[in-house]
């Protein structure tokens, strides 16, 4: 049995996008796998047993989105695994997509993390119960590549949710490396 404090999975991307829609040519038909080389270089912290949704795998100036299945907020963080530059992840809530400050503030998040994978915590605690989709869009001669999405209710993810294979990687890279805060961008 979970603990509340446990981040849920939600999304992992082994074969296939599984659910999730796919928009223009940049992510091709299928997860890249590391270590294949996208155009954008390798990722660090990329676990090697799952797959990445990668709008870079072929070539940076493909534009491509990446849509999840609508769900219901189930906890007051969403903990995104991602990596990208010049892209936006976005976090669309019962269907209103003009996301502005300050009522939806910290809905729409700029990847900023071209060389490393990285948890992302986004405070959704207003809307638990509200049904969403998260989006990722790259319009330019950017990338994103999201590895996982898990829901929780601290803004960290616990070494006790990585595989046994991450788990050292991951203790790693949160003593390492602050979570950034969706909301303010600031790390804690």
């Amino acid at each position: 049995m979970r603990s509340a404090a446990e981040p849920a999975p939600f999304a992992q991307f082994d074969d296939s996008f599984r659910g999730w829609f796919v928009g223009g040519e940049a992510l091709g038909e299928r997860p890249l796998r590391q270590p294949a080389l996208a155009a954008t270089g390798p990722l660090l912290g990329a676990d090697p047993r799952l797959g990445l949704a990668h709008s870079g795998a072929r070539l940076k100036r493909l534009h491509g989105t990446l849509r999840s299945p609508t769900f219901e907020i189930p906890q007051a963080r969403i903990l995104y695994r991602v990596a990208g530059q010049g892209a936006r992840l976005r976090l669309v809530i019962d269907q209103f997509q003009q996301i502005r400050y300050p009522i939806y503030g910290g809905l729409e998040i700029g990847l900023n993390s071209p060389g490393e994978l990285r948890w992302i915590s986004q405070d959704v605690s207003k809307w638990v119960g509200h049904h969403a989709y998260i989006e990722l869009l790259d319009e330019g001669d950017g990338f994103f590549a999201l590895e996982q999405v898990r829901f929780s209710d601290t803004d960290q993810p616990s070494a006790a949710t990585a595989s046994p294979a991450t788990d050292n990687r991951l203790a790693q890279d949160l003593a390492r490396v602050p979570v950034e805060q969706a909301a303010t961008g600031l790390a804690r």
